[in-house]
């Protein structure tokens, strides 16, 4: 299920992981011509030295958050005579941060698979990154990997998976009994129509798995003489 991050509005051309380059296209240069490009920041513009050609490569440093860059054709020298074209129109991407998933323990991490409503829940939960608001057409998808003694499982076999906000439920309700291991995973989701970059596009999390325990029904005791 697709769930909103936030209610800020904004559209950007990139998404990219946190750690990820970026490659950026402008015009191939003429004769006599250089490209310069800015990178806009908090406000701050920063000329970044040692590109002039048509492609510009993103550090892989870049923060968090919304980034601006434009591109200018100068012919000649600009430290001299040199002339420049008017600004690009801005190039936006948005740096999104390192996604942290809790995984809180199971609210039955043992129960009898012959209980009259047998059930144990595992809620996974994003915490909202510090400094950083997440634009609105972002999107969280939770996925959960589960293993019944060590074997993959269907999870439609063992439960329902509710997603509210940030937080994604699994409500066991399996009366078969072993040892189930539970594993989330979140992603970003961007809209189709914006390129993405880095970690499968998607930014994804993960946590250590947590186990539950289904007892099986012990057998009816015989009395005899």
């Amino acid at each position: 299920m697709l769930l909103a991050a936030n209610s800020f509005a904004q559209t950007y051309q990139v998404y990219a992981c946190k750690g990820t380059a970026v490659t950026l296209t402008g015009p191939t240069p003429g004769t006599g011509e250089t490209l310069r490009w800015t990178e806009t920041v908090g406000g701050s513009n920063n000329i970044q030295t040692g590109t002039t050609g048509a492609t510009f490569t993103t550090p892989t440093t870049l923060t968090p958050g919304e980034h601006v860059f434009n591109v200018q054709v100068i012919s000649g020298d600009p430290a001299t005579t040199g002339c420049s074209s008017d600004v690009s129109a801005d190039y936006k991407i948005f740096v999104l941060p390192d996604i942290t998933l809790t995984l809180a323990d199971p609210t039955n991490p043992t129960y009898c698979a012959s209980a009259t409503t047998p059930s144990s829940a595992l809620v996974a939960t994003v915490t909202d990154p510090s400094g950083v608001t997440i634009p609105a057409e972002v999107t969280y998808e939770f996925s959960w990997a589960v293993t019944k003694g060590g074997s993959p499982a269907s999870n439609s076999d063992i439960g329902t998976i509710a997603d509210v906000a940030k937080s994604s439920t699994f409500t066991m309700n399996t009366a078969s009994a072993g040892t189930y291991a539970f594993t989330p995973t979140v992603k970003y989701v961007v809209p189709s129509n914006i390129n993405t970059s880095g970690n499968k596009k998607g930014c994804d999390a993960t946590t250590t798995a947590k186990s539950v325990i289904v007892t099986p029904k012990p057998t009816t005791p015989v009395i005899s003489f």
